[in-house]
């Protein structure tokens, strides 16, 4: 029996950025013509914004290789805290790579503010993402977007069981009208993925597992955090390596991409070089990238239409949607909805996978800190509460943070 739905909660206040600021970082020693293919974008949100709550940090003032989040914003006067807007704005979109900006930096940051990143081959590309936000904001669009809910339940797979039973069922549950449509196990081939693509939903919600390939592999780039459609034939029966028909890909997303997407899964927003995990099994696991990198999947999402994807770095755990004695926990994930499909950004909806995270981290160090003065600590709820703490600040926003599902006309 599918859960009841959570009771719905206060929205957020409408986005206002002259009231919050915008500001976009980019790497010191970054490309110049980045940043003038982004111009018309930063042009657009400083006439939103308004002068004093705009920043444009680059040059000396950008990312320096191996910055702390504190050290950082120190440099820049700021304090740990809420964000201040008029010394550093709370929408903050990073400019560059993995290699350039840190997954660490952008981790951090995203706890008290508002932060996306934007990662693309070319200046080109800059510039085409940005012309569609500002056509999204000033052509407006539908009030009542279209979603597709997509979940693989692959065959003799506990990951995906609990995934579908535990999370996405009792999601569908709660958002069951005429505007969802629904992939869950059986349904959730690639075939049929592609089909429901064509019908240009403007909200995709995938979970599942995630490709992971070797650090040696000359695929991972390509296809590492891909998603294994309800064609894998699951951990049991599968054979050597898995073929391009059982997954969805960079290369299968089709023009005019979701204006949202989120994306639950191993790698679905990137790798970085070492397992962050690798402890847990005795802490000598081979790198897992000779660089760290933001996957392909995302990446071709934000070329070809959408607005903001959401993703995870690295692997995934079940604590986001279980929890020891208490069961299926979906609480962020629904607000993180009804947020979007209220018009709140992406930055706006994700402030509940921030707090989440604060909170764990505050759990963790009450126990780390009864430890160190001797008391007993049980090991393995130490073990538990720091997977849960270092799986829920590896969410991130690829994508500008001040991004909403829809517009009203202005």
């Amino acid at each position: 029996m599918l859960a009841p739905s959570m009771p719905r909660t206060t929205l957020p206040s409408p986005p206002n950025l002259a009231r919050d600021g915008w500001g976009v970082i980019f790497a010191q020693g970054g490309d110049p013509a980045v940043a003038e293919a982004l111009r018309p974008l930063l042009e657009h949100r400083r006439q939103q914004a308004g002068a004093d709550r705009y920043r444009e940090l680059r040059g000396g003032d950008g990312y320096r290789a191996g910055e702390t989040k504190l050290d950082f914003l120190a440099r820049h006067g700021v304090a740990p805290g809420p964000p201040q807007p008029d010394r550093m704005p709370a929408n903050l979109l990073l400019v560059g790579n993995a290699e350039a900006i840190a997954f660490d930096f952008q981790f951090q940051l995203a706890l008290q503010h508002r932060v996306g990143r934007l990662d693309f081959d070319d200046p080109e590309s800059y510039h085409r993402y940005g012309q569609r936000v500002i056509a999204a904001e000033t052509e407006g669009s539908t009030s009542c977007p279209h979603g597709l809910l997509v979940a693989p339940r692959n065959p003799e797979d506990g990951v995906t069981e609990r995934i579908v039973d535990l999370l996405v069922n009792p999601l569908a549950q709660s958002l069951l009208d005429d505007t969802f449509e629904l992939l869950i196990a059986e349904t959730a081939t690639k075939e049929r993925l592609l089909r429901a693509l064509e019908n240009r939903p403007e909200l995709l919600f995938l979970a599942g597992h995630g490709l992971r390939l070797s650090a040696d592999d000359p695929r991972q780039r390509q296809r590492q955090g891909a998603l294994l459609c309800q064609d894998w034939p699951g951990p049991r029966r599968a054979r050597g390596e898995v073929p391009d028909e059982q997954i969805f890909a960079a290369e299968d997303v089709p023009e005019d991409a979701p204006r949202m997407v989120f994306h639950f899964g191993c790698y679905s927003a990137g790798t970085p070089c070492r397992d962050g995990f690798d402890h847990l099994a005795g802490g000598d696991s081979p790198p897992l990238a000779s660089r760290p990198f933001v996957a392909a999947l995302p990446r071709r999402f934000l070329e070809l239409g959408s607005l903001a994807v959401v993703g995870h770095v690295e692997r995934t755990w079940g604590w986001s949607f279980l929890w020891p004695g208490a069961g299926s926990q979906r609480g962020v994930f629904e607000l993180l909805l009804d947020e979007l499909l209220a018009g709140a950004t992406i930055g706006q909806a994700m402030a509940a996978f921030a707090r989440r995270h604060g909170e764990l981290a505050s759990e963790l160090l009450l126990l780390l800190e009864e430890r160190e003065r001797g008391l007993p600590v049980d090991q393995d709820r130490l073990v538990g509460l720091w997977t849960a703490t270092a799986d829920a600040r590896r969410f991130i926003i690829l994508g500008d943070p001040a991004a909403r599902l829809f517009s009203p006309r202005v």
